[in-house]
């Protein structure tokens, strides 16, 4: 869970495929930047009623208080967005808070009102304090099926739950899957486009084979073959695919790109072929080289490039 004024450090996210990974950062950026992108009144279907994860049990927020009232956080209810967030952003990096601090940064933790940003920032300090991480997870297991938090949370809660799995036991790491299985059937693109990305991340580190999650395949496929009008989860679905190398989509691929017309999904798509596909392909990628998006134009050179070699 990282927000954009610490991707700095985050590790990179470069794709074998060049340009793919200028498509995920693209995907990622607009996700973290732009949350309102897809909004509750988009998208006609909601939320079901909260089911649960196996091995998961509601953890009692026992530390959602209004702690530190009287250290530097006093009358923190009253202050503009900013100056929270700014006061928080300074423990950052800290091997060391007092007790009331972190007492704070877990009642900002279950702020549902407050920025995104500055709650995403408690957690990280929580974690950087090493905090009880299992107790972290459950929470945000629970915060991830809850109909009243946010997309942009939901998915900030999968980004640090993927984040935490190199760290966790086998329970947990069962649990972490569990909740992005549950991802991949979300109403919400944006939160089904996470758990795919999350997936390929995972892969990536060769921390957990996805490419043998025959959930997360079958998911990725059915996104490629049935697609709905949800650009987010469309576009971030081309992306995996071209990542993981799933040539069984390339017949699917190619058909989006024949019959799309929005420049996100094509640039995604042109560049996912462009990974997967063979000279014969050129012939459908050379009308794009005059497109009048120059980001659609850039993914035909470069794919055209990439399949001429």
């Amino acid at each position: 869970m990282r927000i954009p004024t610490q991707l700095r450090q985050r590790r990179s996210l470069m794709m074998t495929c060049g340009l793919l990974g200028v498509c995920l950062l693209t995907f990622l950026g607009w996700l973290w930047l732009y949350p309102m992108a897809v909004t509750p009144d988009s998208i006609s279907r909601t939320m079901p009623s909260q089911p649960s994860l196996p091995g998961m049990q509601s953890m009692p927020a026992n530390h959602a208080t209004d702690s530190a009232t009287n250290g530097p956080f006093a009358h923190w209810r009253t202050w503009p967005p900013h100056k929270l967030h700014d006061i928080v952003a300074s423990y950052i990096g800290r091997r060391s808070v007092s007790d009331d601090i972190l007492d704070m940064m877990f009642t900002l933790f279950h702020e549902k009102n407050i920025d995104p940003a500055t709650r995403n920032n408690a957690v990280n300090i929580l974690a950087d304090q090493s905090e009880d991480i299992r107790q972290i997870t459950d929470q945000l297991l629970v915060m991830f099926l809850d109909p009243g938090e946010s997309t942009l949370w939901k998915s900030y809660t999968l980004q640090f739950l993927a984040d935490r799995y190199q760290q966790a036991n086998d329970a947990d790491r069962k649990r972490i899957i569990d909740a992005l299985h549950t991802g991949l059937n979300h109403p919400e693109g944006v939160i089904v486009g996470t758990s795919l990305l999350q997936f390929t991340l995972l892969q990536r580190s060769t921390l957990y084979p996805a490419q043998d999650d025959h959930i997360f395949i079958d998911a990725l496929h059915n996104i490629l073959t049935n697609p709905n009008d949800d650009i987010e989860e469309i576009s971030s679905a081309l992306i995996v695919a071209g990542e993981i190398q799933l040539t069984s989509s390339a017949t699917a691929i190619r058909y989006l790109i024949s019959n799309n017309s929005n420049p996100t999904i094509l640039r995604t798509g042109i560049a996912a072929l462009g990974c997967l596909g063979n000279r014969q392909d050129i012939a459908q990628l050379l009308p794009y080289r005059n497109h009048a998006h120059p980001l659609v134009v850039a993914a035909a050179q470069q794919a055209i490039a990439r399949l001429n070699n």
